[in-house]
């Protein structure tokens, strides 16, 4: 993903145990981030100080889409 100031992005998700909870007050999720980093920034670093004080002031919780709900699914179930 790249804004029109040419700051680019890439996430990569790996197995999770934690699940996403967005009931505890956390109201943004990476994707959620990523746009509003991208939106505002104008540099790289910029970015990711905006994605971080967005986390802190509004909360961050994960989507669950790299959650496994099924303990079976876990590519190593020894990480459980």
């Amino acid at each position: 993903m790249y804004s029109f100031l040419k700051v680019g992005l890439a996430e990569s998700t790996c197995v999770s145990v934690f699940p996403g909870n967005s009931t505890a007050g956390a109201s943004l999720n990476i994707v959620d981030l990523s746009e509003l980093g991208l939106e505002r920034g104008v540099t790289a670093r910029s970015t990711i100080q905006i994605m971080g004080a967005l986390a802190e002031t509004h909360g961050y919780y994960d989507a669950g889409d790299s959650c496994h709900n099924d303990e079976s699914s876990y590519p190593n179930p020894d990480l459980i």
